[in-house]
């Protein structure tokens, strides 16, 4: 979402005259912020977390409006045959017959990662694959796409599904809910809509984005 972002954010200051300061995280950081009474204006979280701050009375109902569905895509190691996932069974067995695999970490809040352990808890998955499960957890200055590099090179994982980046990741499983959606929602404390206006202190509206 970060590129997306910052695109749309350069249209808008252009045409508008304010001055967006953006700060980027994880969901469950953009989460925690909206939670906290952090000052946001508008925060850009995937449905699910929405739908809970919603709830929770931290954002304003009514609000949202969907910005992108992002595909989940599935890769195995350069050179390894292309594993069968034309229908949910065939996913399905990718999966169990993987020595390992590996998705983003929920617990820090990785939107694909949340999303995946979902899917494999609603496939039925979730306890015959959490063991030989890797996530995709690097350390401080590494990208989620450097440490998954590494998890192929060292022969640690065989199947991994992340955010589709590259338009070469194809086939995906049908029907297997492997979207999820990015939302954008007004935070509840907002003392007035973001509107066009000159540029100066006082008009530089926060806005909190997933990375």
């Amino acid at each position: 979402m970060r590129a997306a972002v910052q695109e749309l954010a350069g249209f808008f200051e252009t045409s508008s005259g304010l001055k967006l300061v953006i700060e980027y995280g994880t969901v469950a950081k953009v989460a925690e912020k909206v939670t906290g009474d952090d000052p946001i204006d508008v925060a850009i979280l995937t449905k699910p977390f929405l739908d809970e701050l919603v709830r929770a009375g931290k954002m304003a109902g009514g609000t949202a409006a969907q910005l992108a569905r992002v595909p989940i895509g599935l890769a195995v190691r350069q050179g390894a045959p292309k594993p069968d996932i034309k229908t949910v069974e065939a996913f399905k067995k990718t999966l169990l017959d993987a020595k390992f695999i590996t998705h983003g970490d929920p617990s820090i809040g990785d939107d694909a990662g949340v999303h995946m352990a979902k899917t494999l808890e609603t496939l039925g998955l979730a306890s015959e694959t959490r063991p030989k499960t890797r996530l995709i957890s690097p350390p401080p200055g590494q990208s989620g796409a450097q440490f998954l590099t590494g998890l192929f090179q060292r022969g640690e994982t065989e199947v991994a599904m992340a955010r589709r980046l590259a338009s070469s990741w194809k086939p995906r499983a049908p029907r297997s809910s492997d979207y999820f959606r990015h939302s954008c929602r007004q935070a509840t404390w907002s003392s007035s809509p973001v509107l066009p206006g000159p540029v100066d202190n006082r008009s530089r509206q926060r806005l909190s984005s997933i990375s």
